[in-house]
């Protein structure tokens, strides 16, 4: 993706991993994740899903070796906390579909976390606070695209408007840019 926009081929990306290059504009941003489960599990009568909560529960990860992976299973084996990995799933939106069969709760990135696609889905916050880093790039151009700013401006807004959800700890909140644009 970096390539490919720093080769002008595409006026925006979204990467996960650190990016450099001379000819990119970086926009870093970072969410925090929450505890995304089924209605009917026994976690989504709390307001707040701690780490201890997750003992011996039924755990959807993302690859088993993504960031939020380790950094999770680090946590827990500091804690003594046993997590029960059901399964795995390379995309959020794959974790989603898991965690609204009720296999097993999953800790994702607020924006998948809200995202009402699911009537049976529920999120909470969670602690310790993990963090999603994604950065959005675009390649220097002496003129913007307009909807290359309109884009970045959207994504900008959302997240202070996402990261005040999760700071109140409000249930099914906002929509992602995604709806937006």
């Amino acid at each position: 993706v970096a390539l490919a926009t720093e080769g002008r081929q595409c006026d925006v990306g979204l990467v996960e991993s650190t990016v450099t290059g001379q000819n990119l504009l970086l926009h870093p941003f970072s969410v925090p994740c929450v505890c995304l489960m089924n209605k009917k599990h026994e976690l989504a009568q709390k307001k707040h899903i701690d780490l201890i909560d997750l003992d011996n529960l039924p755990l959807i990860g993302i690859t088993g070796t993504h960031k939020l992976d380790l950094e999770l299973n680090q946590l827990a084996q500091n804690a003594g906390i046993n997590l029960q990995r059901r399964a795995n799933a390379y995309f959020f939106a794959i974790a989603r579909q898991l965690v609204s069969k009720n296999i097993g709760v999953a800790i994702i990135d607020i924006m998948n976390g809200v995202v009402d696609l699911d009537a049976d889905l529920t999120w909470r916050p969670f602690t310790p606070e993990l963090s999603y880093e994604m950065t959005a790039i675009q390649p220097k151009l002496k003129t913007i695209p307009i909807q290359t700013e309109t884009f970045i401006e959207c994504m900008e807004k959302e997240l202070v408007e996402i990261r005040a959800t999760y700071e109140s700890g409000l249930v099914n909140g906002p929509k992602t840019s995604a709806d937006h644009i």
